[in-house]
């Protein structure tokens, strides 16, 4: 009867939540993806991603990374096509605000952004990348700092078109209520 129960409980607790990702072509939640094989210092894993019966299938040899003395790594990942479009997106903004965006970096959608230029409303003893990702979450944005002057999108997996241009908006328009 406990074994019942606890699968019950179980059954109703995945029930209660959306799926992220799929493997069954629904727009939503399907999405291209690939591998990604050890590209550091010389290291020689691999892997190989497909999408079969509805199912990824990630298969991989994870292998010594002669340089380092220590395990490399593979991964699969999600299409690239929205990373670009908010790097693009993010990339108009900075030539509207050269001075406050000094760098662009990332791979896919884990997106770093080099923060410069001077914000009265700053305090000089908190990092500045605290001060932006403070004035981000009030306008509705979930970012993180990184380093002094970095702000870190990393966005969910699923993220829509849509949800990515809000975002964009919600970031141009801290830059421009900070700086103005």
């Amino acid at each position: 009867m406990k074994t019942f129960c606890a699968l019950c409980t179980l059954a109703l607790a995945s029930a209660a939540f959306d799926k992220l990702v799929t493997f069954d072509g629904v727009k939503k939640t399907s999405f291209d993806w690939h591998e990604t094989n050890d590209p550091v210092m010389g290291g020689q894993s691999s892997a190989t991603f497909a999408v079969k019966d509805g199912m990824g299938i990630f298969n991989g040899t994870c292998r010594i990374v002669p340089k380092l003395a220590a395990p490399g790594f593979c991964n699969a990942q999600t299409e690239k096509k929205m990373g670009r479009f908010l790097v693009e997106g993010l990339t108009a903004i900075q030539k509207k605000h050269p001075d406050v965006i000094h760098e662009i970096r990332g791979i896919g959608l884990l997106i770093g952004i080099e923060m410069g230029g001077e914000v009265a409303s700053f305090d000089d003893k908190k990092p500045a990348s605290v001060q932006w990702v403070s004035a981000l979450h009030e306008a509705g944005m979930l970012t993180i700092p990184a380093g002094q002057s970095v702000v870190r999108f990393l966005p969910a997996l699923n993220l829509t078109q849509a949800d990515a241009e809000e975002g964009l908006g919600l970031f141009e328009q801290t830059i421009e209520k900070l700086t103005a």
